[in-house]
């Protein structure tokens, strides 16, 4: 009979986890972002690695004052002349996606979305063994 409690919680555990754990990478498919290649040019790309093969590209001032506008080639690449001082640019996708970089601002950073998918997971299931074990206890008492 303990045996039997065992199996089954160890095969909710297993289906549990394998749900969690379905490859979601295509979930993420159109997060798009902007790379600097080199000054006056970036590259444009969602988070599997393609690159959108149309869109707008704005450059603005500090105030917000439009300088600049063009579309990005077909590779997701974009040319844009650096004397003009442009602060910020955002790019827009026909699919209506959206970037926003600041211009030389570092585009090097990590995405902080997988250690936080784990950290809210891990405290879903922390909260989940300790009523899984109070509820145990309760039906032994009672």
């Amino acid at each position: 009979m303990l045996i039997n409690r065992i199996n089954k919680n160890l095969i909710s555990i297993i289906i549990i986890l394998l749900v969690f754990s379905i490859n979601t990478s295509s979930s993420f498919a159109h997060k798009m972002s902007i790379k600097e290649l080199q000054p006056g040019e970036i590259g444009v790309y969602y988070a599997n690695g393609t690159s959108p093969s149309s869109g707008e590209v704005i450059l603005y001032s500090e105030d917000y004052i439009e300088l600049y506008k063009g579309d990005l080639e077909a590779d997701g690449t974009f040319q844009y002349p650096t004397e003009i001082g442009a602060h910020l640019m955002v790019v827009m996708d026909t699919l209506g996606h959206k970037a926003k970089l600041k211009i030389g601002e570092d585009t090097s950073q990590h995405s902080h979305e997988l250690p936080l998918a784990i950290l809210v997971s891990s405290i879903f299931f922390i909260f989940a063994f300790v009523f899984h074990n109070r509820l145990k206890l309760k039906k032994k008492i009672a």
